[in-house]
């Protein structure tokens, strides 16, 4: 998605307007170049504005006025030093000073068509005898941490003012908020690159490369997680829930004396065990199918058997996916069409977006309460999509 910026009003200063007519012979020659150079300036500034008011415009009449929202009083927020991070129903926005990384942050929550600024927490606790620290803000049930000194990372879900973190010497740890209380819950060096389900009920742990345990956060036990492929990257798993889980399988079978490699879908249940083996290997270890190759994209659901098919001219697009909806789009510098899926629907609408009314930044989807969030480098705007695949 590209990014341009709007440049803002500019008025006259007060020592141009006693600039004299006739200073010296040569001095035409020069103010006529500055009398371009500024009105080169002022087109630019009404083409901005005009960018600005075709892409809302566009976006009230395509999604309707009444599901589109404006956010105000947004003006000082800079869009190139804001960071987003996804939860169900709201946003949170980190923004940085890149001149001054460590000092200047802000932390806002993006929800209900505004932005909140969230007022961070410090935080110091003791560790093998040595002292760490992190800043953080809570949101329900949820953890927004940065600026460690002395740990990795901080895992998002507090349970019971306990939060889960990485200890320098490869051990996962809680950590209690309130009594700075610290319990090892692994002991054995190598544990690493923890991914936290859902609502945080489990936690699956890397054994530096070697195999997966499943740690379950009630029951405070760990298991070793077989079907789980030892070097399996974070990105190639997936929860679908708290305690069911789908990863990637590949294995070689030789024939002829030509070696192939077959990837295939393990769904496996962190309660028992079992897995399902499904003979399709899946877009970011979800359980969507999504097949480009023919002048459509072609969507199979493996858990639920359903398909969608959705025509275009487009060989390939970019994906973002949450848990219940995909954003398909392109970067074709003549046409700006993308395509935005729901899972639990099996339907999709389209988005087109003509060439000329601007440029969208950055886009997000909350899920829980089923809106679009965007900027065009300047503004933001929500909008509405909960009816839109009532048709």
């Amino acid at each position: 998605m590209n990014r341009w910026n709007e440049f803002d009003y500019i008025k006259t200063p007060e020592e141009w307007k006693g600039i004299p007519l006739d200073i010296k012979k040569h001095q035409p020659k020069y103010r006529l170049s500055f009398i371009m150079m500024i009105c080169v300036i002022i087109i630019s500034i009404t083409t901005v504005v005009a960018y600005h008011e075709e892409l809302e415009e566009w976006l009230r009449s395509y999604f309707h006025s009444e599901n589109v929202y404006k956010i105000e009083n947004t003006d000082k927020i800079k869009v190139e030093n804001l960071l987003f991070v996804s939860y169900k129903d709201a946003l949170i926005a980190y923004e940085y000073d890149q001149d001054d990384m460590e000092n200047n942050q802000k932390i806002y929550l993006v929800k209900n068509h505004q932005f909140s600024e969230l007022n961070p927490s410090s935080i110091k606790g003791i560790y093998e005898n040595k002292e760490f620290s992190f800043r953080y803000v809570r949101y329900k049930d949820s953890i927004f941490s940065y600026d460690y000194q002395g740990i990795d990372e901080v895992l998002p879900y507090i349970q019971d003012d306990n939060v889960y973190i990485m200890t320098p010497d490869n051990n996962l740890a809680s950590f209690n908020l309130d009594n700075k209380e610290i319990v090892l819950v692994t002991h054995d060096n190598e544990s690493v690159n923890p991914i936290m389900s859902p609502t945080g009920q489990t936690i699956l742990i890397n054994k530096s490369d070697k195999y997966w345990t499943v740690y379950d956060t009630q029951a405070k036990t760990e298991k070793i997680v077989k079907d789980i492929e030892g070097y399996a990257l974070s990105n190639e798993l997936r929860f679908i829930d708290d305690y069911t889980v789908c990863t990637y399988h590949t294995y070689e079978y030789e024939e002829n004396n030509y070696t192939t490699e077959v990837s295939e879908m393990y769904v496996i249940d962190l309660k028992t065990f079992d897995k399902r083996v499904f003979k399709d290997s899946t877009e970011f270890a979800t359980c969507l199918v999504i097949d480009e190759s023919e002048q459509s994209i072609k969507i199979k659901n493996i858990l639920t058997y359903q398909t969608c098919s959705i025509p275009t001219h487009h060989k390939t697009f970019s994906k973002y996916m949450t848990d219940h909806y995909v954003l398909f789009y392109n970067d074709d510098k003549k046409e700006n069409k993308g395509y935005l899926y729901s899972i639990n629907d099996n339907k999709y609408i389209e988005i087109d977006m003509p060439k000329g009314v601007g440029n969208i930044e950055d886009m997000n989807i909350i899920d829980e309460s089923k809106e679009l969030f965007f900027t065009d480098g300047d503004h933001f705007y929500f909008i509405d999509i909960s009816h839109m695949f009532d048709k």
